[in-house]
């Protein structure tokens, strides 16, 4: 069965909804200390902003190129979490623990962008960049297991229990992140703060009466 262009932007706003209120009910649930409830909740918001994406992806290529896009080309294209996780990360952030990347990070601040120090500082970070973005969709969906369930551990001398995995300030951190990008999508389309490529699913979302009302970004 063919969906429609209407059919794939109500998709794609309600999923972007969606992750809105998971992402505001991870909050609720990290001020509540459930760390490992809340950072589940916030993966599960990212694969919904995923699916609002490739929605969106798929209404551009029916009006622009005309395809026909079916009920199954939507549930193929949704089923896989990492997939889903991959299309919702909108941004990417390098924590510098220590090692290399910290000494990249301060090459680049103490020395002047036209400079070989920095360039080259510059091109490490891109590469540990590009590598974090290839593994983060799969890490994602790793930490969302370890933190719904409990398993037994390596030495099968005992378990993994989501309670003790997630720490405060990792919880903390993730939400973030996962607010962080709700909240480029929130902008753009409640806000109106669109570029040329988003301009025609911006005015048919404003043509739609009944379109919903997206939560407002929360952070923890």
């Amino acid at each position: 069965m063919k969906v429609t262009p209407r059919y794939l932007l109500e998709g794609a706003v309600y999923s972007l909804e969606q992750c809105g209120i998971l992402l505001r009910d991870a909050v609720t649930l990290y001020e509540a200390k459930a760390f490992s409830s809340a950072v589940v909740l916030a993966v599960f918001a990212w694969e919904e902003l995923g699916r609002s994406r490739k929605l969106r992806d798929f209404r551009k290529d029916v009006i622009e190129n005309g395809t026909d896009i079916t009920l199954k080309d939507i549930r193929d294209a949704c089923e896989k979490h990492p997939e889903k996780l991959k299309a919702g990360q909108l941004s990417m952030v390098q924590r510098a623990s220590g090692g290399p990347q910290r000494e990249n990070h301060r090459a680049e601040m103490r020395n002047h962008p036209q400079s070989e120090e920095f360039k080259k500082a510059h091109e490490e970070l891109q590469k540990i960049d590009k590598c974090q973005r290839a593994r983060t969709p799969n890490d994602r969906h790793k930490i969302r297991q370890e933190a719904l369930y409990v398993d037994p551990n390596d030495t099968g001398q005992g378990w993994n229990r989501p309670c003790d995995i997630i720490l405060p300030s990792y919880a903390k951190e993730f939400i973030t992140d996962a607010v962080n990008d709700y909240s480029l999508e929130y902008d753009r389309f409640q806000r109106g703060n669109v570029s040329d490529a988003n301009l025609e699913f911006f005015n048919a979302l404003q043509e739609w009466s009944g379109r919903p009302v997206l939560p407002p970004p929360k952070w923890p």
